[in-house]
């Protein structure tokens, strides 16, 4: 298994997955391209024997904090250390860039998803205002 950073050549396989995994979002192909344009945007793939196998993207803000904006694997290749991989990623990407906090988004029901995030020092720090999807949806935040 590979973690890279994403580039322009991504934007396809990232829109689907995207779409898979956040439907809620509305992000089609021209926003993933945007964002991966976007200097306060990092995304990166996991790859494993040449497919990707999930991606995450964080968002880094000037006001000292990063916010993980997605984080998905592949059912097929779950349970594989891929999703702590791409965390782990992230949080150095953070970190590298100044960061003393990392938010991120969880739904409620996300088992799995929250286990990895308490796993790596994540806390509830609150409750998004509206349901997605008809899921309450948790804010988790780290201090990096």
């Amino acid at each position: 298994m590979k973690i890279r950073k994403a580039g322009l050549k991504d934007a396809y396989t990232l829109s689907v997955l995207t779409h898979r995994f956040f439907p809620y979002t509305g992000l089609g192909y021209a926003h993933v391209v945007a964002r991966l344009k976007n200097p306060q945007v990092e995304y990166f793939v996991a790859e494993e024997k040449g497919a990707t196998a999930g991606f995450t993207d964080v968002e880094h803000q000037d006001n000292g904090k990063a916010k993980i904006l997605g984080l998905a694997v592949l059912p097929e290749f779950q349970r594989r250390g891929i999703g702590q991989a791409l965390l782990s990623t992230a949080l150095e990407a953070a970190a590298g860039r100044g960061a003393a906090e990392c938010v991120i988004l969880v739904a409620e029901d996300n088992e799995t998803a929250r286990k990895l995030y308490d796993k790596n020092g994540f806390s509830r720090s609150g409750v998004l205002d509206r349901k997605l999807w008809n899921k309450t949806v948790l804010l988790m935040s780290k201090a990096l």
